[in-house]
């Protein structure tokens, strides 16, 4: 799959599940291989969650 095609697919799936308005921050990053060649993707996440 070519590499433009993966981005307009990544924004499509991230437009459909978190809208066009106030979405968070993110970053996606080409790399050559990733921890373990067996992954076919690495995520790495931080949540914020506000105390009550």
């Amino acid at each position: 799959m070519q590499k433009r095609t993966i981005i307009k697919t990544f924004r499509t799936l991230r437009k459909q599940l978190l809208g066009d308005k106030d979405k968070p921050a993110s970053t996606l990053v080409g790399v050559q291989a990733l921890g373990l060649p067996e992954w076919k993707v690495e995520i790495d996440a931080i949540a914020v969650v506000q105390k009550k």
